[in-house]
């Protein structure tokens, strides 16, 4: 129930100083966020399609705690931190190793594709996000990222 994105930082990702543009972290969030929606078994283009839905980032935060530098090994790691008829919350932490390097927040809210409105999410796709928001919810934040940052170390 998380969405994991490893990056290495190249060159066309830093300034002049070697350090990574702060564009590239929202990047790398969606990209995670990307990876859990896959993961879970859902896709933009069908809820697109299919439901007349689009999801669609209303606000965006990104607390950036230490600079990624050129060739830093990056982990994203997304989850879904609620969610509602409209509207679903998303964390992502930026690792480097154990250290939390920039922490992004979405707010990402349906809209139909035919009228530009915010409506409601599809029945079933809103039941299966709920689950899953109180899947995580039922073990703690801090205990589910801990065991990912675990989880990722044990991979690397």
């Amino acid at each position: 129930m998380y969405g994991i994105v490893r990056q290495t930082v190249a060159y066309a990702d830093t300034d002049a100083g070697g350090v990574m543009y702060h564009g590239r972290y929202i990047e790398l969030a969606e990209r995670s966020r990307l990876q859990w929606m896959i993961g879970e078994g859902y896709s933009f283009d069908t809820i697109a399609h299919d439901h007349d839905t689009l999801l669609v980032v209303h606000k965006m935060t990104a607390t950036f705690r230490t600079p990624a530098r050129l060739e830093d090994e990056l982990i994203a790691h997304t989850v879904l931190e609620s969610v509602s008829a409209a509207r679903s919350i998303w964390r992502t932490d930026i690792v480097r190793g154990q250290d939390i390097v920039a922490k992004v927040n979405a707010d990402v809210v349906a809209v139909s594709a035919r009228r530009k409105q915010i409506s409601r999410l599809p029945d079933e796709l809103l039941r299966s996000l709920s689950r899953k928001s109180q899947q995580i919810g039922a073990r703690g934040r801090t205990e589910s990222f801990s065991k990912i940052h675990t989880t990722v170390g044990e991979r690397t």
